[in-house]
């Protein structure tokens, strides 16, 4: 997987340590869990830790990168053309609520498109990857989103919450589940894109979510031969599909129904 790429090799050293970190971190969670405080306050601080030694990470090696990130500021680099996207803990409220479901996610932006990408999955200890052109692999094989063509049999990913299923998105929920039955919601959009594109789910949906979150993951599905399609809007969110070939336009139909009101 992409072994003779620096950058990515520097990516995927990083991921993996600050997912050793995690599981540390995240092994405390469990164990506080039952308590009354929970684990949300400690989760916070692991998640914030995580991410700023990452970038640090990624600096002390490309110090004339830009990075674009969740927690930590943004900074412009001397390199006006490279950008490193980082999510340190996508999934970060399963996370704090001990659910064994989150990763670590670092993608390089070049010349206004995102070159490689990786979700470093720590509890699985698997490893998505993806460059531009070249594939995209799980470890040491390579992936490819599924071939499923009857939409019952389709299992949809989404994002959901009160201030997404809004201004009518509750309707394109609403159809996505009449239509295919199985949908998840599974708190992590960067685990679900993965998967997507090793062909463990079919397709990929979500109202709102930032052009910046849903690149890297979207690399991840078009190297494995899948499609994408964004609906923009005047904010930096955005709502967006992914999917193999027919459960992509199964889902595409319906959002696009939806939003002319029918």
């Amino acid at each position: 997987m992409l072994k003779n790429n620096a950058n990515f090799n520097l990516a995927q050293r990083a991921a993996r340590r600050i997912g050793r970190e995690l599981l540390r971190d995240f092994g405390e969670v469990q164990l506080i869990q039952s308590s009354v405080a929970g684990g949300g306050d400690f989760a916070a601080r692991a998640r914030r830790k995580a991410e700023t030694s990452l970038v640090e990470e990624l600096l002390d090696t490309r110090p004339n990168y830009g990075f674009w990130c969740g927690l930590v500021e943004n900074r412009d680099g001397t390199d006006p053309t490279r950008n490193w996207i980082v999510d340190a803990l996508n999934g970060a409220d399963n996370f704090a609520n001990g659910i064994p479901h989150w990763a670590v996610c670092i993608a390089l932006h070049h010349k206004g498109k995102v070159a490689f990408a990786l979700v470093y999955d720590p509890i699985a200890n698997e490893l998505f990857g993806a460059e531009v052109g070249g594939g995209a692999w799980l470890n040491s094989t390579r992936t490819r989103v599924s071939q499923r063509t009857r939409s019952s049999e389709m299992m949809v990913a989404t994002t959901c919450s009160a201030d997404t299923l809004r201004d009518g998105n509750n309707r394109i929920f609403e159809h996505v589940i009449r239509r295919h039955g199985h949908v998840r919601v599974s708190g992590s959009h960067a685990l679900d894109l993965a998967h997507l594109a090793s062909g463990r789910i079919d397709a990929f949906w979500s109202a709102s979510i930032g052009c910046k979150e849903f690149a890297p993951g979207a690399l991840l599905v078009t190297e494995s031969g899948g499609m994408v399609e964004t609906f923009e809007d005047e904010t930096e969110r955005t709502g967006a599909v992914a999917g193999g070939s027919a459960a992509f336009k199964s889902v595409v139909e319906i959002v696009h129904e939806s939003r002319q009101g029918r």
